[in-house]
């Protein structure tokens, strides 16, 4: 039987899975609800979205120029699926749909009293209008009840704006307490001093700001940026305001693009997905744009994630240092959840995953590598042998340089795949920390350099017997090139490698000076090892 879309009032028809996610609402969903209204306006080939919060009022108005609804959308958009919904094509040229279950709709009914629309299309001089009773659908415990049963009331009129004009403007009126919990929490919240959650560091309008900013389909903050994920520059232009600033997409690392795509894209399996990994190599506050934000159709999706279980996490200390993103093209749309804050189990997944954890775990290894050698240069000390290079001997290395022991080997990281050459990002500053064919021994092998009692030493490593040799220790070679023996039993260990080796340069340089002689230097270098034999390794 055909639908009489002249017929007021109206009702909502919605499917349970729908309801049982509105009713479960929190605060924390707030900001979420309101990005499923700008997607419907994204999904309504809007090229700007006008946001007005006014706290005092309780009020917020979402105006786009987008294509509009007349009777018969409105009638669409009254009808919520809990699956896919046949998705109608407008005017040229289109955007990818990114609404599919018509949630959009329904996602601010727990937080609003009362959801007024005002739409015109283009062609026509009339506009919809019509008024919804939100805090009617649910009970004292926000329970969403009696779906069918209240009346949406509205109609057609007469528009002032000239047959050209379209539009679409929601008044969202009356803050339900939930909401007031978003803006002004009632109670303490145990959160961290750089949480986007923390009100002394964030206020209410702030966050706010932040989550919209962070998942919605906008231009990044740096132009760079949009060039790298040029094919996710939309085939329109979508500007989002709130209280009159431009939204705009934030970059937590800026000057390190340490991996990203190759190619147009990668792919595993079904899915096709662009990413970037930077790091600034200091911690990312907000401490929410930490790791990787995952986007589907340029959306974000869910919160951002390490990909590493919190139980083996503390073993990678840098991980608060790498923030990026992840853009699936295609392969996941089928996958997402009805909520939008994540996705459905399948076997390519859990390898994206899986991926991605290897990717944050190699790169959080390798920027504490590079940091502790900046530091032992730094400070002038020796923290470990490991970031001492090997004497190199006539016609051939030393055999340290075969020692599995002086680095960090990253193999079982990288899996089997190529590694990927450092990204170069117009505009951006990209050290390579990262090589095609340098392995990691090779990226972080250095000179040192050890300051003590007004000499300065260049330091590098061999091997010798400590117990045959007049020198055990170490010794002096051309007057400026100390030479340590890592085969020393206290140079094996890694927390007082630096206090030993100046130990026994003491010693030497007395010898040298003629301050001691050659018996004493060997009995007390001897009772050095013996005193301290509890810290060999």
């Amino acid at each position: 039987m055909p639908i009489d879309l002249n017929k007021w009032p109206k009702i909502i028809t919605v499917d349970k899975n729908i309801v049982k996610i509105l009713s479960e609402s929190t605060y924390e969903n707030f900001p979420n609800a309101l990005k499923e209204l700008i997607i419907n306006s994204y999904d309504a080939n809007a090229t700007e979205v006008n946001i007005n919060v006014d706290l005092n009022k309780e009020s917020i108005t979402i105006h786009d120029n987008g294509k509009g609804m007349n009777a018969s959308d409105f009638e669409f958009y009254l009808r919520i699926a809990g699956k896919h919904r046949e998705i109608v094509n407008y005017n040229k040229p289109q955007r990818q749909k990114i609404g599919q279950f018509g949630v959009g709709f329904l996602s601010v009914f727990p937080f609003f009293k009362n959801y007024s629309i005002i739409s015109k299309r283009s062609g026509s001089d009339e506009e919809l209008y019509s008024s919804i009773p939100c805090h009617l659908y649910f009970d004292d415990n926000n329970q969403l009840i009696h779906i069918s049963d209240i009346k949406i009331n509205g109609g057609i009129r007469k528009s002032n704006l000239g047959s050209n004009e379209q539009f679409t403007t929601l008044e969202l009126k009356g803050f339900t307490t939930i909401t007031h919990e978003f803006f002004s929490p009632s109670k303490p919240i145990k959160t961290g001093r750089y949480s986007i959650k923390n009100p002394n560091y964030f206020t209410g309008i702030e966050k706010l700001t932040w989550i919209l900013s962070e998942d919605l389909p906008i231009e990044y903050e740096e132009k760079s940026f949009n060039k790298l994920f040029k094919d996710y520059s939309p085939n329109l232009p979508f500007s989002v305001f709130l209280n009159n600033v431009k939204l705009l997409r934030k970059v937590y690392a800026k000057k390190r693009i340490l991996d990203n795509h190759s190619g147009q894209y990668n792919q595993i399996g079904k899915i096709k997905f662009q990413y970037f990994i930077s790091s600034d190599v200091k911690a990312i506050h907000p401490v929410e744009g930490r790791y990787l934000k995952i986007r589907n159709l340029n959306v974000g999706v869910g919160s951002r994630e390490s990909f590493i279980g919190k139980e083996i996490q503390g073993g990678y200390s840098r991980l608060q240092q790498l923030t990026g993103e992840v853009h699936i093209i295609e392969g996941m749309n089928e996958l997402i959840k009805v909520s939008r804050e994540g996705f459905n189990y399948s076997p390519d997944y859990e390898e994206l995953k899986s991926f991605l954890s290897i990717k944050l775990m190699f790169y959080s290894r390798k920027l504490e590598e590079e940091q502790n050698l900046i530091e032992a240069q730094n400070t002038r000390k020796i923290r470990s042998l490991k970031v001492i290079k090997p004497i190199t001997k006539t016609g051939e290395q030393s055999e340290l340089t075969h020692d599995p022991n002086r680095s960090i080997d990253y193999s079982h990281a990288i899996s089997t795949e190529k590694a990927s050459p450092t990204s170069t990002i117009e505009g951006l500053d990209t050290p390579n920390i990262t090589s095609e064919k340098k392995s990691s021994k090779e990226a972080f092998d250095t000179t040192n350099i050890l300051e003590f009692d007004n000499f300065i030493f260049i330091v590098k490593s061999d091997k010798w017997n400590y117990n045959k040799s007049e020198f055990p220790a170490c010794k002096i070679e051309n007057e400026n090139l100390l030479i340590i023996n890592s085969n020393y039993p206290l140079f094996k260990g890694v927390k007082h490698t630096d206090i030993f080796i100046k130990l026994h340069l003491f010693l030497l340089l007395n010898f040298k000076k003629g301050i001691i002689n050659n018996l004493t230097y060997k009995s007390m270098a001897h009772e050095v090892l013996k005193i301290y034999n509890e810290y060999i390794k």
